[in-house]
């Protein structure tokens, strides 16, 4: 099945899109976010792709919740990899206090969001104090930088930010990983059941060339958590197990029991493509030139 995409929400017009439709979402009613007003505009958009926001936004916070709850009265840490104007660290900042947000992006989308930092006041208001430059925002509790996936060593930006690795931290990655090419997210290990399952189909895509269908794969969030006893994140991985383990064929204990190769077999893309199809067939409202430029000025730049 050969989706069709419309030029003007395909390949790197993904980050404003999504932006969107969070937007409209709030201007539903779905969820309260305070701040999203200010990064984006809101446009016609099919209740179904909305409902396909809400349920991302949602299942993301309810798992960041989960984790914060986890280690009440200690600091813990958030990283969003690939924040662009996402908000989701200024409702932590507003929920919990005992968390310090980093959010990286391309150059290009950091400025962008200073650009709106700098004008909102709402914002500016959830930091006692605070220093900026050109590119940088940096607060006791919020750091903002650029950071270019695509140089993974550029992560290392985070240790001169305050980043600890002595603190439990979770970290997002949201329609991220479509940017990222297949040699450089190989490096990561594919030591899960779901990886090894996973990273296979993904990497079997050519050079990432087939933007289509990696898209389907990769237009998702990643969470991951960290922290230095295991232990102590039992009770976040608990809430949500629902299978018993099965150690021999499970190299990581806190992992439900599944078969990659069950899941081989029941993985049928075509679902997939025709709901996705589904979202692309509606007119999406964006044809005046303020929602024309909004779309050009927040594309993805490399």
């Amino acid at each position: 099945m050969k989706l069709k995409f419309d030029k003007l929400i395909s390949g790197s017009k993904w980050a404003p899109f999504v932006l969107v439709g969070k937007r409209n979402c709030v201007e539903k009613g779905y969820y309260e976010d305070d701040f999203v007003k200010h990064f984006a505009i809101t446009t016609s958009m099919p209740s179904l792709a909305q409902l396909f926001m809400y349920l991302r936004v949602i299942g993301i916070r309810k798992v960041i919740s989960a984790f914060f709850d986890s280690f009440k009265g200690q600091k813990v840490q958030f990283v969003n990899l690939g924040c662009g104007l996402d908000s989701t660290s200024l409702w932590v900042l507003q929920n919990y206090e005992n968390v310090t947000c980093y959010d990286l992006d391309l150059e290009y989308q950091i400025k962008l969001k200073l650009e709106v930092f700098s004008k909102t006041k709402e914002i500016l208001s959830l930091f006692s104090d605070y220093e900026t430059t050109e590119n940088t925002f940096k607060s006791s509790r919020y750091k903002m930088f650029p950071c270019d996936f695509r140089n993974v060593d550029e992560l290392d930006k985070l240790k001169e930010f305050g980043f600890s690795s002595e603190l439990p931290t979770i970290y997002l990655s949201e329609f991220a990983l479509t940017y990222v090419e297949n040699h450089l997210s190989n490096k990561t290990n594919p030591s899960s059941f779901f990886a090894k399952w996973f990273y296979p189909i993904v990497q079997s895509l050519e050079n990432f060339n087939d933007m289509l269908t990696l898209a389907q794969f990769c237009n998702h969030c990643v969470i991951g958590v960290a922290c230095k006893n295991p232990n102590e994140y039992k009770n976040f991985i608990e809430r949500f197990k629902e299978y018993d383990l099965n150690n021999d064929d499970v190299d990581d204990e806190l992992m439900h029991q599944f078969d990659p190769k069950d899941l081989q077999k029941e993985f049928d893309i075509v679902p997939l493509q025709e709901f996705i199809q589904q979202l692309l067939d509606n007119q999406y409202s964006i044809s005046s030139e303020e929602q024309k430029a909004f779309y050009d000025r927040h594309s993805i730049k490399s």
